[in-house]
């Protein structure tokens, strides 16, 4: 939970996969530590599993807000989805660890923690297969050192413009590298 708290608006029950996904709330903005839990009860539906985390609308719209005070993600380990903008121009944000099941992005463009300048601290889901566009342009990464092997592709600008990357270990299962 958010600091031990989450509101129930954040939110949403799926009928159709049986769970919860979180929905954008301008209270994430005001925590410093935010924890994507594994379960949630709203009352209503009974404890589920959260499974999914929405799409921001946009780079300017983002699920936890632009230049928000949250300085470290932990997703839940039920979550298999994670959304476009999720936590891009987060400018405090500098660490990320994903649970294990993380491996489904939006199709086009996954920009979740792109323009993030203080992020250097990243554990990657073990069931990721690729690294998608975006998802980390213009951050403070330092260096890449995959410990999966399940990696096969990283897509175009997934590391772009990352200044402070000085090293990157990639393993032998990637097999394409997108431009930039």
């Amino acid at each position: 939970f958010l600091n031990g708290t989450f509101d129930a608006s954040s939110f949403s029950y799926d009928a159709e996969s049986d769970s919860y996904f979180i929905v954008k709330n301008s209270e994430l903005q005001l925590q410093t530590v935010m924890v994507v839990p594994d379960f949630f009860d709203d009352g209503e539906h009974g404890v589920k599993k959260v499974s999914k985390i929405s799409d921001g609308i946009s780079a300017d719209e983002t699920l936890i807000g632009n230049n928000s005070v949250v300085q470290e993600i932990y997703i839940g380990h039920n979550v298999s989805y994670l959304g476009a903008f999720f936590a891009s121009n987060s400018t405090e944000l500098t660490k990320v660890y994903m649970g294990d099941l993380v491996s489904e992005f939006p199709t086009e463009n996954s920009s979740a923690f792109s323009n993030c300048p203080k992020l250097e601290d990243v554990k990657l889901s073990a069931s990721m297969t690729e690294i998608p566009t975006e998802m980390f342009s213009n951050t403070g990464i330092l260096n890449l050192n995959f410990l999966i092997e399940n990696i096969t592709s990283i897509e175009k600008q997934a590391f772009y413009s990352c200044q402070n990357l000085t090293e990157a270990t990639i393993p032998q299962s990637v097999k394409t590298i997108g431009e930039n």
